[in-house]
């Protein structure tokens, strides 16, 4: 409404559209003014008895159809999340309402038509939507000769020498798991792996805190946000989301005493690797999850860190607190 006021000068007006109603369609096609009507799909695509009536000659709309007063003003369709709207059904049941153009507003096209307009990252920091930007860079580095998984999260700077956070595949009695491990020079990753075969001369002959780097006595090296080996698209996005994670409460740490509120967002590809809706109800996609088990690793992993620190109050606060309700989604 602030924008078209500021735009055009004149207040617009809209009604959500309900077929029992359309006294508002008759305002909508007759003012002269900035009218808009908001309408969801099954108004116009489903095969109740409701949503029938919009192509229907009604007594009570003077024997008109209100579909063909709709399309009579040649509107403007505005179309949200528009890749819910790809069914051939849907997709014919739009052409009836003859737009003058359709707007699609998406984060996640699944088709692509004439783009007109996009906010990146960047744009909304630049355009003050957003106060910071923190970028984690995270590559995939190739070793010739081997598919060992590795992924070098971290160098940690002790008073005794550094070690590194690395993960690497751990054979357990029914399977393999990725696990996160704090290596120190010497440590021979083919006996931490259980002897997997693809460890073997991954032996630790430096870390380097300096450059953030990890070399091995067979001549590979990693940098810290590298990782090799069976690299697929849900392992980048796990550790996209623990890094995520590690950096929230990193901050968040910081900022507990002061009573500041600390959010952290994800954009994602599409809703349903979040959450899945069925018959019976919604539950998690893939990313709940992983979220879920990386917060609950890192919970696990920093107790004793967080209560040698002196933070009781903020242990407390974290313990009190659901891994299921410490996050939630809104699309």
């Amino acid at each position: 409404a602030e924008h078209f006021l500021e735009s055009y000068h004149k207040k617009s007006r809209y009604f959500i559209y309900n077929s029992k109603q359309l006294h508002n369609l008759e305002s909508f096609s007759s003012d002269a003014g900035i009218n808009i009507m908001v309408i969801n799909v099954q108004a116009f695509n489903a095969r109740g008895k409701d949503a029938r009536r919009i192509y229907e000659e009604l007594d009570d709309f003077q024997s008109r159809r209100p579909i063909d007063v709709i399309k009579a003003n040649r509107p403007i369709l505005i179309l949200d999340e528009p890749q819910k709207m790809e069914g051939k059904k849907t997709l014919d049941s739009l052409k009836e309402f003859n737009p003058l153009f359709i707007l699609r507003y998406s984060a996640t096209h699944r088709t692509q038509h004439n783009k007109v307009h996009r906010l990146d990252a960047l744009d909304a920091y630049n355009q003050k939507l957003v106060k910071k930007i923190a970028v984690r860079g995270i590559s995939v580095k190739s070793l010739s000769g081997t598919n060992a998984y590795l992924y070098l999260e971290s160098i940690e700077v002790s008073k005794q020498t550094p070690v590194a956070r690395i993960e690497l595949e751990v054979k357990q009695s029914s399977n393999i798991k990725r696990m996160i491990r704090k290596l120190k020079k010497g440590d021979n990753l083919f006996e931490l792996s259980g002897e997997l075969d693809q460890y073997k001369g991954f032996v630790i002959a430096d870390i380097n805190a300096v450059t953030d780097t990890v070399e091995f006595t067979n001549g590979h090296q990693l940098q810290a946000g590298e990782a090799t080996g069976d690299v697929n698209e849900t392992t980048l996005r796990r550790i996209q989301i623990r890094e995520a994670i590690k950096a929230h409460f990193e901050k968040e740490q910081v900022l507990f005493t002061q009573g500041i509120k600390v959010l952290t967002l994800f954009f994602i590809d599409e809703v349903a690797k979040y959450r899945v809706y069925t018959d019976s109800g919604e539950e998690g996609g893939e990313y709940a999850r992983i979220f879920e088990e990386e917060y609950s690793q890192w919970i696990n992993d920093n107790e004793k860190l967080i209560n040698d620190a002196g933070r009781k109050q903020y242990w407390n606060y974290l313990k009190s607190i659901d891994v299921s309700k410490t996050h939630n989604g809104y699309f």
